[in-house]
């Protein structure tokens, strides 16, 4: 099962957890001065809980199992598989680090791109999984396993 690495959950979540801090301090602020800031406090809430749905939505655990790949969506606990057979093939690409003119402040990573029958291409990251190594090494031991058995 796949871990989820903890700076990209706090990047989907900080901007929400942010304006929901601000709507409240305007709730309770717009309460003790009975003002009409508590439209404000309410848009902000409002704006806050759909971008957080927003970034979350697409977010899910990944489990290897023999016969392919198991993604499940943590908002809405919806599974979809990823039989090996669907896979075409897979390839790494390099994502650029990022530098200013001091100097290198992160080296780059590669991300495995694996293109599947009818078009889609599915993306593993280790920007998103703690384990992505892992990951990776299981689906190509499955994969490897079932050439061998003459699955396809």
């Amino acid at each position: 099962m796949s871990k989820f690495e903890i700076l990209f959950l706090l990047r989907k979540s900080l901007i929400p957890t942010i304006l929901i801090i601000i709507s409240i301090y305007i709730f309770f602020k717009s309460i003790m001065n009975f003002s009409f800031d508590i439209i404000i406090a309410f848009v902000l809430l409002a704006s806050a809980l759909f971008t957080m749905f927003f970034n979350f939505s697409s977010v899910c655990k990944i489990a290897i199992e023999k016969t392919g790949i198991k993604k499940v969506f943590i908002l809405s606990g919806k599974t979809e598989f990823i039989p090996f057979s669907s896979i075409k093939s897979s390839r790494l690409e390099f994502i650029e680090g990022s530098a200013t003119d001091a100097g290198q402040i992160t080296p780059g990573f590669y991300i495995c791109i694996f293109s599947l029958i009818g078009g889609k291409e599915f993306i593993l990251t280790p920007e998103h999984y703690q384990n992505y190594n892992q990951l990776i090494r299981q689906i190509s031991l499955n994969r490897s396993d079932q050439d061998n058995h003459g699955i396809s």
